[in-house]
């Protein structure tokens, strides 16, 4: 469960950067820590032609990006 973990202590920002250093569990940490937040964003959004489905993984990959752009 993701609030047992020690990485629930750090800030977005620290859990980033061990992330950037290739900690996998970092990086799948902050990856479900924003994961509902695309989820809603996305289901707010409605663009014709387009997929539910294509939009959260647009967010995900946004989110992806965020990650490893972090600076």
């Amino acid at each position: 469960m993701m609030s047992d973990s020690p990485l629930c202590k750090l800030s977005d920002e620290q859990v980033v950067e061990l992330a950037k250093s290739g900690n996998e569990n970092a990086y799948n940490h902050i990856i479900a820590r924003y994961r509902n937040f695309v989820y809603a964003k996305a289901k707010s959004y409605y663009i014709k032609g387009a997929e539910q489905d294509d939009l959260i993984q647009e967010g995900m990959i946004g989110l992806y990006k965020a990650v490893w752009g972090f600076k």
